[in-house]
């Protein structure tokens, strides 16, 4: 495990504080659980960007229709 050191503000000492009131957490506890969820919010913001980008490509719509257009051929119902 890594020991990290930050220099912090008067607005991120007051967020620190308030989470530590509002949840019980340590400050260390309250920042590894900041950095996972900021951690979580950028993967998410990929995914998001990543699936808008292949809503716009004209391949990828290409081969998902031919595929859609197969599976409908081979179909039961």
């Amino acid at each position: 495990m890594t020991t990290a050191t930050f220099r912090s503000d008067v607005e991120v000492d007051r967020a620190l504080d308030y989470l530590q009131r509002r949840t019980g957490l340590t400050k260390s506890a309250a920042t590894r659980q900041a950095i996972l969820q900021a951690a979580r919010d950028a993967r998410h913001a990929d995914l998001l960007a990543e699936s808008e980008a292949l809503l716009r490509d004209p391949i990828d719509l290409a081969e998902a229709r031919q595929v859609t257009s197969e599976m409908a051929a081979i179909s039961a119902w």
